[in-house]
């Protein structure tokens, strides 16, 4: 469990590259997940484990993670979250990644408990998570 954890920590590192680049190219962030991976004419500007065949990021399942991209408005924002695939047997923390470029953790309760930008850096140690 705390293995697929931190390999949710580093996968919000990574995703958070790879949108910082797309950002660089098109000075907004994607309004569509498919928008990271554009495509035989241009590189993919996110990593391929995360190319799904929706071209949509909802509920991707990785290393007993699921990961939903959210847009935000004008391309000015965005938020990313990887929680438990099964809360206490596939991860102890959900996490979310924003336009601000901060990860945050949270210790979920239920699947239903998710992490908020005020929940705690993953430099710190994990509190409830604020989203209940």
């Amino acid at each position: 469990m705390a293995a697929n954890d931190d390999g949710a920590v580093g996968w919000m590192y990574a995703l958070r590259s790879s949108l910082d680049i797309y950002r660089s190219v098109y000075r907004v962030f994607p309004d569509r997940w498919e928008q990271m991976y554009p495509g035989s004419e241009k590189p993919d500007f996110g990593p391929p484990a995360f190319k799904t065949r929706s071209g949509e990021l909802i509920n991707h399942k990785l290393l007993g993670h699921l990961y939903t991209y959210s847009p935000g408005r004008s391309g000015a924002a965005f938020s990313l979250m990887a929680v438990p695939q099964h809360v206490g047997r596939t991860g102890s923390r959900s996490f979310l990644l924003d336009e601000s470029g901060v990860v945050r953790h949270c210790l979920p309760y239920t699947a239903a408990d998710l992490p908020t930008a005020f929940d705690q850096t993953v430099e710190q140690s994990p509190l409830g998570c604020h989203g209940r």
